[in-house]
């Protein structure tokens, strides 16, 4: 038998209003139930195909053990294919760690807010920057993807986690750009100045610093420098001075030392004065300047002097294309020297021409040409010795690295310059990942392209066919014509 309280619910669900809001009011206390528990136990899932957005052992350790607030500052637009994943890949790093926050910044609606975000940085191609108080540590993307030939490696994970380690460990490496020859100075904010590299050194880990050697005991102004850069000196190194960085040698100094060719007051090529110390590490300069003549390497621009560099196998030429699909990726080459290798035991070489290059002893001297052949603009060398601390040097003939930060055209040459200063130091990840899966690289097309290939199918080709009937007719009366007009 049915009681009061049965025949009331029954009247409720009679009533089609009144069960359409009981409906919704248990509807709501189920989503309010899962909603709590969601808060209480929160749980991401990755179902995507190469689990790109599960965090490795070693992402896992690194956050477990932070202990400071780290900001992840993301200034990609929306609209870039790299934003979503980039975005979603951060999110499993603040579900595990709360001291990860995150903050999105549009490059083209917030230009103000990224350059307060960037602390006034000229860096280019920028996809993310970790920022603890004031210390920041860039990320481009050239970091986030790489594409080697037709296959595109994915290292997301591998970059957020050594920016954060970056960030956190608040350790600079000294670099010291020596003056007193001509030298561009870091502290130039000019055109042709380094102030861009050195905000872009000083965000990627390094302390740089400009380090007169026109002084009394110049090689005391060297002491703790940890990597020391000869920046394109427009004029010889005298022997004092270059005693001076021989002696930060024996202290196990590295040298990044780049030497585009030196013209003498009198036009003619001098030397660089650098004989002895490129000597220790089996290397010589030659005295002149290069000349590509493969139509596929030189630039139209010219006469042969601004052309593409071959990478040979190294660690400093890591990411460099070494076939002719990405032409973003090959070094280019402004008015180079060329080197030899004396000892092949302590040198290898980066960059080579093609076999169609020729050294010229002057500017425009193509009589005294030597035949043409395939040179080194760019080698590598390391100096280990009993009783000698273990150094390294990257040799480049040509100055072009300089300028590879503020000039997106160059980013081969900015990362042949972020890739030998991670040498020479044996500066390695903080944090290693296994490798991802490597993924064929699908061809797009841009929206400009797109266009073009419409108004190419809509007009183009309706167009011509309507023409080559048009003119078949006509030849075809033609004839007819002509034949009626024979008979008759």
């Amino acid at each position: 038998m049915r009681g009061p309280v049965w025949t009331r619910l029954l009247s409720v669900t009679e009533s089609p209003i009144r069960l359409l809001a009981v409906s919704v009011l248990l509807a709501g206390i189920v989503l309010g139930e899962l909603n709590w528990l969601g808060a209480v136990r929160y749980k991401r899932f990755d179902l995507s195909a190469h689990g790109d957005y599960s965090l490795s052992d070693a992402t896992l350790a690194l956050l477990r053990g932070q202990k400071s607030e780290v900001e992840l500052i993301v200034t990609l637009s929306p609209a870039d294919p790299l934003f979503e994943p980039l975005k979603h890949l951060i999110d499993s790093y603040r579900a595990t760690s709360p001291l990860v926050r995150l903050t999105r910044i549009d490059p083209e609606r917030e230009p103000l807010a990224l350059k307060a975000a960037a602390g006034n940085s000229a860096a280019l191609d920028l996809a993310l920057i970790a920022r603890r108080d004031s210390e920041r540590v860039f990320v481009t993307r050239d970091k986030l993807v790489r594409v080697e030939q037709s296959q595109v490696r994915v290292s997301m994970e591998q970059a957020i986690s050594n920016a954060i380690a970056d960030v956190l460990a608040d350790l600079k490496v000294r670099v010291c750009f020596p003056t007193g020859h001509g030298e561009p100075s870091i502290d130039d904010v000019g055109k042709g100045g380094l102030s861009p590299l050195a905000d872009h050194l000083t965000h990627l880990g390094y302390a740089p610093e400009r380090v007169p050697l026109d002084v009394p005991r110049p090689a005391a102004r060297l002491h703790d420098c940890s990597i020391i850069v000869v920046a394109a000196p427009e004029r010889p190194y005298p022997r004092e001075h270059e005693r001076a960085l021989e002696s930060a040698l024996e202290r196990g100094a590295a040298f990044l030392v780049l030497l585009p060719p030196i013209v003498s007051p009198s036009g003619t090529l001098a030397p660089a004065g650098l004989d002895h110390l490129l000597g220790r590490f089996g290397l010589k300069l030659e005295r002149g300047f290069l000349v590509e003549e493969d139509p596929s390497h030189r630039l139209p621009e010219g006469m042969g002097e601004l052309f593409f560099a071959n990478p040979e196998l190294h660690r400093i030429t890591d990411g460099l294309s070494r076939g002719d699909e990405r032409h973003d990726a090959r070094p280019l080459v402004v008015t180079s020297g060329a080197i030899t290798i004396i000892d092949r035991s302590r040198a290898a070489p980066l960059l080579k021409t093609s076999d169609k290059a020729r050294l010229l002893s002057g500017f425009g001297d193509f009589d005294s040409a030597q035949a043409t052949q395939s040179y080194v603009v760019a080698a590598a060398a390391e100096l280990i010795e009993p009783t000698h601390p273990k150094a390294r040097l990257a040799l480049f003939a040509y100055g072009t690295l300089l300028d590879s930060v503020s000039d997106l055209s160059l980013v081969a040459n900015r990362i042949l310059l972020e890739n030998s200063l991670d040498w020479l130091i044996d500066r390695t990840p903080k944090v290693i990942l296994p490798p991802r899966a490597t993924r064929t690289r699908e061809p797009y097309f841009t929206e400009e392209s797109l266009s073009a290939v419409g108004r190419y199918v809509l007009f183009f080709i309706p167009g011509g066919a309507a023409a080559l009937g048009a003119l078949v007719i006509f030849l075809r009366r033609s004839g007819a014509r002509k034949a009626q007009e024979t008979r008759s």
